[in-house]
């Protein structure tokens, strides 16, 4: 499909995606992404995405989704800028509802379920995945994430009472 035909911002149906059975590739600005906007950095990011139409063993509506690019993110520790790269794949196998999702193949980790949504895009859907993917703190490079003092050590939650006093003049030191 070429950029006319489908765009990221307007209405995705998945299941005429695949009937179609063109492959869609675009770029999608980042700043353009609400729900990710306020975890950027200022700047341009860069998001190249590419839609494959599948049909799965049981003749299932599937997308492959190929994502990457970089985003400028900001550092928790010290709010300096930092460019994470995004490169995922995801294959997404369509339902019309969660009763139609066989329980066994939840667990499948080749792909992952995904409800029809009326109000679906391309660009909704590369948001959800970038959402899921990034990391919680970026940490940028001249920054360390202070060790922890149990490390290397074995974590118990009794621990600590092993310093304890007792009334009786008694200690477990």
């Amino acid at each position: 499909m070429s950029d006319g035909e489908l765009l990221p911002f307007a209405r995705f149906d998945p299941i005429a995606f695949v009937r179609s059975g063109a492959v869609w590739e675009g770029n999608i600005p980042p700043t353009r992404l609400e729900r990710l906007a306020d975890r950027l950095a200022i700047g341009e990011g860069t998001l190249f995405c590419r839609l494959v139409p599948e049909r799965d063993h049981a003749q299932r509506a599937v997308t492959h989704l190929f994502l990457s690019g970089s985003l400028p993110l900001i550092c928790p520790r010290c709010l300096k800028r930092v460019t994470w790269s995004v490169a995922l794949e995801r294959r997404l196998v369509w339902f019309r509802s969660e009763k139609a999702i066989p329980p066994e193949e939840l667990e499948e980790e080749g792909w992952d379920a995904r409800l029809l949504e009326e109000d679906l895009t391309v660009a909704g859907l590369v948001e959800e995945e970038i959402l899921l993917a990034l990391p919680i703190g970026a940490v940028c490079a001249s920054c360390t994430i202070p060790a922890s003092p149990h490390a290397g050590k074995p974590i118990s939650p009794f621990m600590d009472l092993t310093q304890v006093e007792f009334d009786d003049g008694c200690s477990t030191k």
